[in-house]
C-alpha cells in the first residue's frame, strides 16, 4: 500500500543514501587531493616477507665492493637490488661528484620514465628504468621536473627569469622575468612547486632585504612578502617553499641561536600562523602523513627523534625514536603518489654513532609507529678527508616511493674517492 507513512519512509531512506553518498564522494575527493595524484600501491615484500619493521639494534650489514657500472647486485640484508647508474667515461668526464640535486627535489620525472643529475654540469639525462644514458642538457638553473607533465622541466633563467624547459625540443620558455635582484632561486635552492604545478616560492635577494615571492602559474601572479634585514637563502632565511597541496608557505628562519623554527604562513593571506619546532636548524621536508595531512617532517630541536607537525595546527607526532636515528640526517617526501611515508639518509657525523640506523637509507612510515623499510646501507666514509657536503647520499625517492636513489663513496675517504650515483629497488 502506498501509504502516506510509507511514501514518508522512502522519502527519508532516500534522503540519508544520498547524504551518505555525498559524504563519501567528500572523503575520496579528499583523499584525491591530499595525494595530488593517483595513487599507488606499492609491495613492500620480497618472497611473500614483508620488509616492514620496527628497527630494535644496529643491523649488521656487510661490507660489499662498489657495484660495476649498470651491474646490479642484490643486497640481501635489505631484500633491495643496488645499480651504479653513473661512470665518469660513460659520461666522459673525469670529475670526482656525479649526482642529483638534492634530498628535497625530485630526481625522477612525473612517470618515473626519465632520471636527472645535474652534477657535473651539463646535466645528464638517463633513461629512469634502465638507468642508460640518453644525453646531456643545458638545463635551467633550480631544475624542478613537473609533477604531470614528463617532459617538462621549472626553472631559473637568464636575467633573473623563472622558465620552463622542454627535454623534447630542448627549448626554454620565459614564464616571468624578476628584474632587480642581486640573485633569484627557487626557494633558496630546496624549494619546490605545489603537486598541481600551480604555485612556487621563489627568493630574490637585494641589499637589505630579501623577498619571497608567492607566483601563481596559472593566474599569472606575483605575489611578495618582504624581509627587511634579512640575508639569504643560507643566511637569516635558509629556504622557503610552498606545501604539497599549495595552501601552506614554509620560510626556515635561522637568525641565530634565539631565533631558528620553520616559520608557517597562511599562502592566500601571508599572514604568520606558527613556528614549528623553535630552535630547530635540521633538515626537513613537506609531505603527507598516513591521513592525508599536511605535515613537515624533521628532527626534534633537542631530541634527534624524528617529529612529524601538521601544518594546518601545529600538532606534533613522535615518528621514530632517538635511540634509532641521530641528527645526521635529511628527509626527502618526494614520493607524492605514495603519501604517508618519508625517505631518509644519513651522512657522516661526529657523534651519535650508537644510534641504530646512524648508517641507512629508509622508508618511515608516517604513523606513528615506527615503522621503516631500509633500501641500502649508507656506506659512507666517516670523517671523509674533503668534499664532506658532497658525499652526502641525500637519498630521494621515485614518484612511486618504490625506489630510491642516493650518492656514495662507498667508504672511500681519500681525496681521489669518487662520489657515485646508486639507485635501491625492489628486485
Amino acid at each position: 500500500m502506498n501509504s502516506p507513512v510509507s511514501r514518508l519512509r522512502r522519502t527519508i531512506f532516500v534522503g540519508v543514501a544520498v547524504f551518505i553518498a555525498l559524504i563519501l564522494a567528500l572523503i575520496v575527493r579528499r583523499d584525491q587531493d591530499a595525494a595530488g595524484a593517483e595513487k599507488v600501491t606499492v609491495s613492500d615484500s620480497v618472497g611473500g616477507q614483508s620488509r616492514e619493521q620496527r628497527i630494535t639494534r644496529a643491523p649488521a650489514d656487510p661490507w660489499i665492493p662498489v657495484p660495476g657500472y649498470l651491474a646490479p647486485v642484490d643486497f640481501p640484508p635489505t631484500g633491495t637490488r643496488l645499480t651504479r647508474v653513473t661512470d665518469g667515461q660513460a659520461f666522459g668526464t673525469d670529475e670526482r661528484v656525479y649526482k642529483h640535486d638534492y634530498a628535497r627535489r625530485s630526481a625522477w620525472n612525473a612517470d618515473g620514465s626519465l632520471l636527472l643529475l645535474i652534477h657535473p654540469y651539463p646535466a645528464r639525462l638517463l633513461d629512469g628504468v634502465t638507468y642508460r644514458l640518453l644525453g646531456e642538457h643545458q638545463t635551467p638553473a633550480d631544475p624542478l621536473w613537473s609533477h604531470s607533465d614528463p617532459d617538462l622541466l621549472f626553472g631559473i633563467g637568464r636575467n633573473r627569469s623563472l622558465v620552463r624547459y622542454s627535454i623534447s625540443s630542448r627549448q626554454t620558455t620565459v614564464v616571468r622575468n624578476f628584474p632587480g635582484y642581486e640573485s633569484l632561486s627557487i626557494g633558496g635552492g630546496e624549494g619546490v612547486q605545489s603537486l598541481d604545478d600551480r604555485f612556487v616560492v621563489l627568493l630574490g635577494s637585494r641589499p637589505g632585504a630579501v623577498d619571497l615571492i608567492l607566483y601563481d602559474f596559472l593566474e599569472d601572479e606575483a605575489r611578495i612578502r618582504t624581509f627587511v634585514g634579512f640575508t639569504g637563502p643560507g643566511g637569516d632565511i635558509d629556504w622557503a617553499g610552498v606545501s604539497p597541496s599549495g595552501d601552506h608557505v614554509v620560510v626556515k628562519i635561522d637568525r641565530g641561536p634565539a631565533n631558528r623554527g620553520f616559520d608557517v604562513y597562511d599562502r592566500r593571506t601571508f599572514s604568520l600562523k606558527r613556528r614549528l619546532f623553535e630552535g630547530s636548524e635540521a633538515h626537513a621536508d613537506m609531505g603527507f602523513d598516513d591521513r592525508g595531512r599536511e605535515v613537515l617532517v624533521t628532527t626534534g630541536t633537542r631530541n634527534s627523534a624524528i617529529f612529524s607537525a601538521r601544518l594546518d595546527d601545529g600538532s606534533t607526532r613522535l615518528e621514530l625514536p632517538a635511540r634509532v636515528v641521530t641528527y645526521n640526517i635529511h628527509v626527502s617526501c618526494r614520493n607524492f603518489r605514495r603519501p604517508g611515508w618519508c625517505f631518509v639518509s644519513t651522512y657522516s657525523e661526529t657523534s651519535g654513532f650508537d644510534a641504530f640506523l646512524y648508517r641507512g637509507i629508509f622508508g618511515l612510515k608516517l604513523d606513528g609507529s615506527g615503522t621503516v623499510v631500509r633500501y641500502a646501507p649508507a656506506l659512507f666514509a666517516q670523517d671523509p678527508s674533503d668534499l664532506a657536503y658532497e658525499r652526502q647520499p641525500w637519498a630521494v625517492p621515485d614518484p612511486t616511493g618504490s625506489r630510491v636513489l642516493f650518492s656514495s663513496d662507498w667508504g672511500d675517504g681519500s681525496p681521489t674517492a669518487v662520489v657515485h650515483t646508486f639507485v635501491a629497488e625492489i628486485p
